[in-house]
């Protein structure tokens, strides 16, 4: 299976059905097989900061976040970006830097 949108998909139904560390090197995968596909390389980093967010994995989920974050900017899409800000925000807060998830949710507000 070498089609990276079938592997995101099968990624997204492990997770939903709870799998996260099944879930994760399949997100993975995908990411590494999109190529030059930004929307779904984005698609791939926010889901792999929800899914390590749900193992606790908070700083890998931030880091995820944030590139995901980046990639929708510039795709154009804010709301999304918006999403990715706050699960950022989510992140921070659970690795204890308060201040950093406050600047971070404040930053989202003004999006």
């Amino acid at each position: 299976m070498s089609n990276p949108y079938s592997i995101f998909d099968k990624a997204e139904r492990k997770r939903s059905l709870s799998r996260f560390l099944e879930a994760i090197p399949l997100y993975l995968e995908a990411r590494r097989l999109s190529g030059i596909d930004d929307e779904l390389k984005s698609a791939c980093y926010f889901s792999l900061g929800d899914t390590y967010r749900m193992v606790g994995e908070f700083t890998r989920a931030g880091k995820c976040y944030a590139e995901s974050r980046k990639l929708l900017l510039a795709l154009g899409d804010e709301e999304r970006a918006l999403d990715a800000m706050v699960g950022l925000a989510l992140s921070l807060r659970a690795t204890g830097e308060v201040k950093e998830s406050r600047n971070t949710q404040q930053g989202a507000q003004g999006l």
